[in-house]
């Protein structure tokens, strides 16, 4: 679906561990986007690090018009965008809504945690992260 000032989110495949730096291209060109980002702990075999890596492995979203997509085909690192009967698939307003609370509230803390989904014995709590353009 379309807002009123003519642009949709859609959901583009990059090339497999490209998603933050897709974004940061992404970024230079102005255009907006959203990479989620998960704070997760990784072990080496002399220290553990935290590190932020993406909630959707090869995927980037990008809000665009109609005629903006070319700029985002020929950033490096994108693939393609990810289609639904041969037309790139529009990312309904309804599941965007889910995003608008993480990107209005830039005064939460980086530890912040929000429900984001609740299970039959206990809520799903994820810390909120991500990159944004705007």
């Amino acid at each position: 679906m379309m807002d009123t000032s003519g642009k949709s989110w859609y959901a583009v495949h990059t090339r497999p561990r490209w998603e933050k730096k897709v974004a940061g291209q992404l970024a230079k060109k102005r255009l907006e986007y959203y990479c989620p980002l998960n704070k997760v702990q990784r072990q080496w075999s002399d220290r553990k690090k935290i590190i932020l890596e993406p909630l959707f492995t090869s995927y980037v979203f990008v809000r665009l018009s109609e005629t903006e997509h070319l700029p985002v085909l020929q950033t490096d690192g994108v693939l393609s965008f990810v289609y639904w009967l041969k037309k790139p698939a529009v990312i309904q307003d309804a599941h965007t809504n889910v995003w608008t609370p993480v990107r209005a509230c830039p005064s939460l803390s980086s530890s912040a945690g929000l429900v984001v989904g609740t299970a039959p014995c206990a809520p799903i709590t994820q810390q909120c992260f991500g990159m944004w353009s705007a």
